[in-house]
């Protein structure tokens, strides 16, 4: 178990339809045949950070330590936008700097982070020989997961740069002003907002429900089972957030909701 290999876990939107996954992943493991690989989702919708950051946020903190979480939706791919690898308290992530790390960073104390410098040799030699103007997963991002796997220094990637504190996005205890918003409606119509189950008790005293498109939703549950039907209705979900949910049915259908939706909360 000592030589085990790091995970490297991957999130992008690149469908499964196509070759980029599997070609991505066979440049993984020519350089560390070893490697072992999850797949977070390829089904993030084209271009979508902020479905991304969501996923991500969602899944990171469930990984082993020295893990390595890769995120790849890049509309600026091919541009001259930046390439962070960001180390935190026991992962490291490589990700475009478009916002797809910014829910992660909200939270997590940044202990090094590096903007990626391809125009250095002695970085240029750890990624292809050829980069394409449209498939940096397989040419950049791949081949520097494969090579940070091999215990390759975080600083040899290129510069140390600043992380700023980012602002809360989440509604909490430490945070009760924050607006309320949809962060991610998922495959079953559930709406997921912002606001964390550390907040019920601030949800109790201050807001009896949420008003989405001036439907009132206020009726909590404990279960699917125990939702009245074709209601939409609050339930902390898996992810520790307040989603609106309704029973064998979509809450975003019902209401008619999409992730710009305002939220307006009921005193």
């Amino acid at each position: 178990m000592r030589n085990t290999p790091p995970i490297v876990a991957l999130l992008t939107d690149f469908g499964l339809s196509d070759h980029y996954v599997g070609t991505m992943k066979a440049v993984m493991l020519a350089i560390n045949p070893g490697l072992r690989i999850v797949d977070i989702s390829h089904e993030v919708a084209p271009q979508d950070v902020q479905q991304a950051a969501y996923l991500l946020w969602a899944s990171y903190k469930y990984f082993p330590k020295g893990s390595i979480l890769v995120g790849i939706v890049d509309p600026g791919v091919g541009s001259p936008r930046n390439i962070l690898a960001v180390r935190i308290r026991h992962c490291t992530f490589l990700a475009p700097d478009n916002g797809l790390l910014d829910l992660v960073i909200s939270e997590e104390a940044v202990l090094q982070s590096i903007v990626v410098e391809l125009e250095k040799p002695g970085i240029r030699s750890l990624v292809l020989p050829e980069i394409s103007r449209t498939f940096h997963g397989r040419d950049i991002y791949g081949p520097l997961a494969a090579q940070l796997s091999m215990k390759t220094p975080l600083a040899r990637l290129g510069r140390n740069v600043e992380s700023r504190p980012l602002p809360p996005r989440f509604v909490s205890r430490r945070a009760p002003s924050v607006p309320p918003s949809i962060l991610h409606i998922d495959r079953f119509g559930n709406l997921v907002t912002n606001i964390k189950s550390d907040a019920e008790s601030l949800v109790d005293r201050r807001m009896r429900g949420l008003i989405v498109n001036r439907r009132r939703v206020t009726t909590w549950i404990d279960d699917y089972e125990s939702a009245p039907p074709n209601r939409a209705c609050l339930i902390v979900g898996s992810s520790g957030l307040v989603e609106i949910v309704v029973r064998n049915g979509s809450a975003a259908r019902l209401l008619n909701a999409h992730k710009s939706t305002l939220l307006r909360t009921i005193s």
